[in-house]
């Protein structure tokens, strides 16, 4: 791993998948959808909700705003979305650290109790589903009750959903008509274009501590290898970060301090992705664009394709079989 990395220039490894806040890309208007985010959290509003395609970096941005709002308002974070109406319920309350005991009639009037001691206290409560789009009806009902505690001027509680384009034909039935008309801020996240795609890479690599790929003389990534990720990723971050892991171990292979278009190739071919029906004309996305509604500000952006990424345990393990046989062949051939 150290070989890696110095070969790089790096001190830790650009492309991991887990959603590492410092990682935070801010272009393709990620850095906007953020302040709009922060600014509706604010301004109170109840339910708020997040779509984008699997692997667009919706938990990095939920991650992003919680450690940004961490100071500012009591944070639950909820990761199963399978959760039933009942368990939300008592995760919301372990989570603001209440005492729960009793049917779930009491517990209920206790959390409400709890939530409106904080509001006079002056307090906001911040709620952060991922993957809303898996939840249950009766769960998602649940949430719409949550949302419905409010004083006379401000909202007790406050949501964020966060989901896959099914989350909103979810929303779209009848019977969630109440639930989709509580939600005041939408937000898209669309897939990067080829020269975001290029920030995007040069942006991981420099807070990966390379920072020499800030001159335009001293990339790392050939332009024909950006091209190439660009147009097999289709400008989806999950994507683009597989593929440039598996570039860079191929070069640091090949002992070549650039990755080339033939590397990007061999990380195509490895990573075997099939080409995704949604072909944007410059592409990479549509534009951001924006609506207001209700007399609150209301940004929408469209999205691009969707997308199907897996990283598999099973992958991951064989990048650093690769990498450490890559070691070992270099050290074993490099002239004594």
């Amino acid at each position: 791993m150290s070989l890696y990395l110095e070969h790089f220039n790096l001190r830790e490894l650009p492309f991991r998948l887990t959603p590492a806040v410092e990682f935070f890309y801010r272009g393709c208007v990620r850095g906007e959808t953020l302040e709009a985010l922060k600014y509706a959290i604010a301004n109170g509003e109840g339910i708020i909700s997040v779509v984008g395609e699997v692997g667009t970096g919706k938990s990095m941005l939920c991650r992003v705003l919680m450690n940004e709002l961490k100071d500012e308002v009591e944070l639950v974070y909820i990761a199963n979305p399978s959760f039933s109406d009942l368990e939300i319920i008592y995760h919301i309350a372990e989570e603001l650290a209440l005492d729960i005991s009793g049917n779930q009639h009491q517990v209920a009037r206790d959390l409400q109790g709890h939530l409106l001691s904080l509001h006079q206290q002056g307090k906001k409560v911040l709620v952060c589903i991922d993957e809303a789009q898996a939840m249950p009806d009766a769960s998602l009902e649940q949430i719409r009750l949550l949302s419905n505690l409010e004083t006379s001027t401000d909202k007790i509680v406050q949501i964020v959903l966060f989901g896959q384009p099914e989350l909103t034909e979810k929303l779209s039935q009848q019977h969630l008509r109440q639930l989709r008309e509580r939600i005041t801020s939408a937000f898209m996240l669309r897939n990067l274009d080829a020269k975001e795609v290029k920030e995007y890479i040069n942006h991981r690599l420099i807070k990966a501590g390379n920072s020499e790929v800030a001159d335009e003389d001293s990339q790392i990534f050939t332009a024909g290898a950006i091209r190439q990720i660009a147009k097999v990723s289709q400008g989806i971050s999950r994507r683009i970060n597989i593929l440039c892991d598996k570039a860079m171990l191929a070069a640091f292979a090949d002992n070549s301090e650039v990755v080339a278009a033939s590397h990007a190739q061999q990380a195509a071919r490895d990573a075997r992705y099939r080409r995704l029906h949604y072909e944007p004309a410059d592409g990479g996305g549509t534009e951001a664009a924006a609506a207001s509604g209700g007399g609150r500000g209301r940004a929408l952006f469209a999205i691009g394709a969707a997308c199907v990424a897996i990283a598999a345990v099973a992958e991951v393990f064989g990048i650093f079989a690769v990498l450490v046989a890559s070691q070992l062949t270099r050290s074993t051939l490099r002239p004594r």
